[in-house]
């Protein structure tokens, strides 16, 4: 969770997840490498309110000095990767190596799903390939790669680290930063396509770009290819306008209003303060029996902009009792959006539905950032622990759903909202869910397989 303006830009324009290096990154001298390192875990110590929660100082020395024991032997890809598992030691999800010169991507979109990891987007000339289901990552089975982004991937869970794992295979030269293949020169993916025969995706034959990651579900260059092809349908809710801040719709049939939350920032025309107004002056004149409000695509922004929406909702009696409001989590939700999380779990009747959220209760957040001296990488560090926000005793790693509805590859592709059918299912609406306490809801039942 960020307050600042920069932090927005870096954890919503996509940044957040990773910079890797590339074979174009410029040559440095053993001791260029080492003054890297050393300025590296002193900018840390220097910001972070408690670097070695995960890990003891003596580890960290010991990653160290195995390091500059290696740098006669690492390349800048190599050495670029070391840096990136000594910050994810912090195992901070704002904490990470983010930005670094010539840094490229490969002309396709990969997505986690429920199901495992998909190409549900590409430029056309890898078109034979959209829809493909990813079994393995240079020579490593996918499974077993993804375990080893762990050693890399700056995360606060294995939820989020399932997305942030899929934004990195589509970063040039990260398989060999990661070990994933023995030739820097030969990347590649295998992949089941949509007609179940196999196939291999040799990425270093394609054409790189200085595009970074798109932005949420949707957001696409006009030319690139998508999965999710409707033949002229109109797109679920879940997926329309990911571009936006902020949008709500009033589902008539039900009495439901879908509000779509993806980022905790004012939109130029409208604040979130004035949307809220508008949004709750509805839910009155309109007498709607809920509030659906949708945080999948949400990476964070300014956590004090969520007020608005938090105390617009206290104020509603008409939506804000047991069964009256849902929110929709997912891997991505992070951040400022964590944030709304809490305070919508500890203010309000509110119930979580779909997939576990990116971030736990008690996290880090408001990066700063500093750059290395020789090799030009930008690292960001959390300054702030926001561990006062739920309850000091909350030990969850993500706040778990209390109706689960996990979204597969084939709900993306054929325009299925697992977790809307959930909420308006008829079993649910006839369900009685008991008033619970602001002190007792993170105890509740649905939590227990949370807690680490």
């Amino acid at each position: 969770m960020t307050t600042r303006f920069l932090s927005l830009f870096v954890f919503i324009a996509g940044f957040t997840f990773l910079v890797l290096a590339t074979s174009t990154a410029s040559l440095a001298t053993p001791a260029e490498m080492s003054a890297d390192v050393n300025a590296l875990f002193q900018g840390l110590q220097e910001r972070h309110p408690n670097l070695f929660h995960a890990h003891p100082r003596s580890h960290w020395k010991k990653r160290i000095d195995s390091i500059k024991s290696r740098l006669d032997s690492l390349d800048p890809t190599e050495f670029l990767g070391e840096l990136r598992g000594l910050v994810a030691l912090a195992q901070d999800g704002h904490t990470g190596l983010r930005f670094y010169p010539g840094i490229q991507f490969h002309p396709i979109r990969i997505e986690a799903f429920h199901d495992g990891f998909f190409i549900i987007a590409a430029d056309p000339e890898v078109a034979e390939f959209l829809a493909g289901r990813i079994t393995a990552v240079g020579e490593f089975p996918v499974e077993d790669a993804f375990k080893k982004s762990s050693e890399f991937l700056s995360v606060d869970n294995e939820e989020s680290q399932k997305h942030r794992f899929s934004r990195l295979l589509r970063t040039v030269g990260s398989q060999h930063q990661l070990g994933l293949t023995s030739n820097e020169k030969q990347e590649t993916l295998k992949i089941t396509k949509k007609d179940g025969s196999p196939g291999t995706l040799n990425l270093t034959d394609l054409a790189p770009s200085s595009l970074p990651f798109l932005g949420a579900l949707g957001v696409l260059p006009e030319n690139w290819l998508d999965a999710c092809d409707l033949e002229g349908e109109e797109k679920p809710l879940w997926l329309r306008d990911n571009d936006k801040n902020y949008w709500f719709e009033y589902l008539e049939d039900s009495q439901t209003v879908y509000m779509q939350y993806n980022v905790v920032g004012d939109a130029r025309r409208q604040p979130l303060s004035r949307f809220c107004s508008r949004m709750f002056k509805f839910i009155e004149n309109e007498e709607a029996k809920r509030l659906i409000i949708d945080l999948r695509h949400n990476g964070g922004g300014n956590g004090y902009l969520n007020q608005s929406l938090i105390h617009g909702l206290i104020r509603n009696d008409r939506v804000n009792r047991p069964g009256g409001v849902f929110v929709i989590t997912r891997g991505k939700t992070f951040s400022a959006a964590m944030m709304a999380c809490n305070s919508l779990e500890k203010h309000t009747q509110a119930l979580f539905v779909g997939e576990p959220t990116g971030a736990p209760p008690n996290h880090y957040g408001d990066a700063q950032r500093f750059s290395l001296p020789n090799n030009g990488a930008t690292i960001f560090c959390s300054t702030v622990a926001w561990g006062w926000i739920p309850d000091p005793q909350d030990t969850r790693k993500w706040i778990a759903p209390d109706i689960a509805a996990p979204i597969t590859f084939k709900d993306y592709r054929t325009g299925r909202d697992p977790a809307l059918e959930a909420i308006l299912s008829e079993s649910t609406q006839k369900k009685r869910f008991p008033y619970m306490a602001p002190n007792t809801r993170w105890y509740r039942e649905s939590q227990n397989g949370a807690r680490r």
